[in-house]
């Protein structure tokens, strides 16, 4: 694999899919991978990684998960992980009521 220089930021890591949990078109076809592509992600010397959102269920979705990681972190394997950090955003043509939502 290629030498990055470090650090480097994802910033728009959409690991809300469940693609990460094995999940394809709704049927399940391998474990989840998940923490392995967190930790592939850490020894490519990606240091942040921004989990990105499109709905409020997302964007709370994906603070749910930041915070769980991070938690996780300061106890465990997880710390060897990339930081996360959730966005919070709306994508305006198919979720046109979210900002009255905000």
């Amino acid at each position: 694999m290629a030498s990055f220089p470090s650090p480097l930021v994802d910033i728009g890591a959409n690991l809300l899919d469940p693609c990460f949990n094995g999940v394809y078109h709704g049927t399940k076809r391998h474990e989840s991978d998940f923490m392995s592509v967190l930790s592939r992600a850490k020894a490519q010397q990606v240091s942040k990684v921004f989990v990105t959102a499109g709905t409020l269920q997302e964007s709370m979705d994906a603070l749910a998960l930041t915070k769980s990681i991070s938690s996780s972190a300061e106890n465990s394997s997880f710390a060897s992980f990339p930081t996360l950090y959730s966005t919070v955003g709306e994508q305006p043509k198919p979720y046109p009521k979210l900002h009255y939502i905000l």
